[in-house]
C-alpha cells in the first residue's frame, strides 16, 4: 500500500520561524504549526520531552483498575504486556 502524505502550507511566518530557529525541516515545522505549537519553546518541549513535562497517569481514566490488575499480575507471577503510545 503506497501512501501519500499531503500537507497543507497555510502557516507562513510561524512555521518559517519554527524552521529557522529550532533547524527543523519545513516539512516539520508546518506539521509542528498545524498540531498547534506556536512558539519555539513549545515546539522544542514537545520534540524533547521530558519527566518533569508528563501529566500524572492517575489522571487517565480508570487507571486505579490498571494498577490494581498489575498488583495481581505481579503477585501471581503472570507475564505483562504493557502498550502505549505517544500523542499529544
Amino acid at each position: 500500500m503506497k501512501r501519500i502524505w499531503s500537507v497543507e502550507h497555510s502557516s507562513g511566518q510561524v512555521a518559517e520561524k519554527l524552521y529557522n530557529v529550532l533547524g527543523i525541516s519545513p516539512v516539520v515545522s508546518e506539521i509542528l504549526f498545524q498540531r498547534g505549537y506556536r512558539r519555539p519553546e513549545e515546539a522544542i518541549e514537545f520534540l524533547r520531552p521530558t519527566l518533569l513535562n508528563l501529566h500524572s497517569p492517575f489522571s487517565f481514566c480508570d487507571m486505579s483498575l490498571a494498577v490494581d490488575r498489575l498488583s495481581y499480575a505481579l503477585k501471581h507471577q503472570e507475564k505483562v504486556l504493557v502498550y502505549g503510545d505517544y500523542d499529544k
